[in-house]
């Protein structure tokens, strides 16, 4: 088993940004990701019952204010292991996809912005250990953050931009002023 959990985030103001702390979050975030799959694989396939977990995020399947380069790296994460899982399963590697919502850690305590349904590390901890002793390939929690921004993918773009603007925009721009 090869849990991959690289994770870093910086607020993201597309108005006013840092290229280089964006490739340094992708550097972590996804390469680092990377990095630690391609090391691990040759030992993966000498285990009897090999498997991949990749840390992801909620934030990478649609864009979320503040969270550009953080929710880009997490997209990046995800959609190469959607389309390696093809290849890993026909070599016998099993692969999950945990997509935490807010976890509560010093990461983000750092946050200023509203967290909704924000979790404790060890009760994610549990969700994720669940999942994997079941062979899921996906773990998305908490329920109903997961099922509101994956519900948001299936949206027409004005009506996920209403959502968006509504429930998690203008609530940042009020804790902001």
């Amino acid at each position: 088993l090869v849990v991959a959990n690289a994770g870093n985030h910086i607020p993201s103001d597309p108005l006013n940004f840092d290229a280089e702390q964006y490739k340094q979050l992708m550097e972590v975030n996804y390469f680092g990701f990377l990095h630690t799959l391609q090391m691990s694989l040759p030992l993966l396939r000498k285990t009897r019952s090999p498997r991949i977990v990749g840390i992801s995020s909620l934030a990478g399947f649609r864009g979320l204010p503040t969270s550009a380069a953080y929710g880009a790296s997490k997209a990046a994460m995800t959609l190469f292991l959607e389309s390696a899982r093809f290849h890993f399963e026909d070599a016998g590697i099993h692969t999950t996809i945990v997509h935490p919502g807010f976890v509560k850690t010093p990461l983000t305590d750092k946050n200023d912005f509203p967290m909704p349904f924000l979790i404790d590390a060890e009760k994610a901890a549990k969700i994720i250990c669940t999942g994997i002793s079941k062979g899921k390939k996906e773990i998305a929690f908490p329920i109903p953050f997961s099922w509101f921004v994956k519900a948001l993918r299936l949206l027409p773009y004005p009506i996920y931009e209403y959502f968006v603007r509504t429930f998690v925009w203008k609530p940042y721009q009020r804790i902001k002023k």
